[in-house]
C-alpha cells in the first residue's frame, strides 16, 4: 500500500506543480492546484511510514562471512510479535542483497537469526530462525527447494 500511495502522491506533486504554472501564465484561481500540491506533499511522507511500519527497530549483532558465499545474519530486536518478526526477517533478506547495507557480496544463502535483547551478552535468547537461497547453488546449502523464498523455522 505504502509504494502506490507513494506514486500518487509524486504524481499528484508534479501535476499539482503543473497546473499552478498553468494557472500563474493565464492568471486563474490558484486554489485547486495550491490544495492538490499540499495533499501530495502530505502523501509522500504517510507512504513512508505505512511501507515500513511492522518493521520494529532492530539491530544487526553480528556479520559473519566466514564461510564461502553464505552470509550468516544475527539481528536483535524488542519486538515479541510473530508477524513483526517475519516482516523483520523478509525485511533483512531482501537489504541481504542490497548492496548499500551488505556491500553486495555474492551470496548464494544466508542464515537470518532474530534474538531478543540480552544484558549480560551481545544477544539472548533465539526468537526468529530463518534461511534463504538466493540461487540454485545455495539450495544445497539450506537445504531448501526453491530460491528467493524465505523459510522460517517455527
Amino acid at each position: 500500500m505504502g509504494p502506490f500511495i507513494m506514486i500518487v502522491g509524486i504524481l499528484g506533486l508534479i501535476g499539482g506543480v503543473i497546473l499552478l504554472i498553468r494557472s500563474f501564465i493565464k492568471k486563474s484561481s490558484k486554489a485547486k492546484p495550491i490544495i492538490l500540491t499540499l495533499v501530495a506533499f502530505i502523501l509522500i511522507p504517510v507512504s513512508v511510514t505505512l511501507s515500513n511500519s511492522n518493521i520494529p527497530e532492530y539491530e544487526i549483532v553480528e556479520r559473519d562471512e566466514s564461510r564461502d558465499n553464505v552470509l550468516s545474519v544475527r539481528a536483535v530486536t524488542e519486538s515479541e510479535e510473530q508477524q513483526e518478526l517475519k516482516e523483520l526477517a523478509e525485511h533483512l533478506s531482501k537489504e541481504i542483497i542490497n548492496s548499500d547495507t551488505f556491500e553486495g557480496l555474492n551470496t548464494y544463502a544466508a542464515y537470518i537469526r532474530i534474538h531478543s535483547p540480552s544484558d549480560d551478552s551481545e544477544y539472548g535468547g533465539l526468537i526468529l530462525d530463518s534461511r534463504i537461497a538466493y540461487r540454485s547453488e545455495g539450495l544445497p546449502i539450506t537445504g531448501l527447494d526453491e530460491t528467493d523464498k524465505l523459510y522460517i523455522a517455527e
